[in-house]
């Protein structure tokens, strides 16, 4: 759900960077610190249901991410 909350500038600005410095993004961030808040336990994982059933894409080695082919 998106919706528009006013905190005082120097707020954002440390809550923001808190978040770069782990890594997260403001969303994550917020979500996590009303979480805690609320004393609501977080999900075990944000990833889509789908995920479960079918997995995630497995990573590009290096080596193999050029779009040419070599025929």
């Amino acid at each position: 759900m998106k919706t528009t909350i006013e905190i005082p500038d120097a707020l954002f600005r440390r809550a923001k960077a808190t978040a770069a410095g782990e890594g997260k993004s403001l969303k994550e961030f917020v979500t996590e610190a009303v979480a805690a808040k609320l004393g609501v336990r977080e999900e075990a994982s944000q990833e889509p249901p789908w995920m479960g059933a079918f997995g995630g894409l497995a990573p590009i080695p290096s080596g193999e991410r050029s779009n040419q082919s070599s025929d």
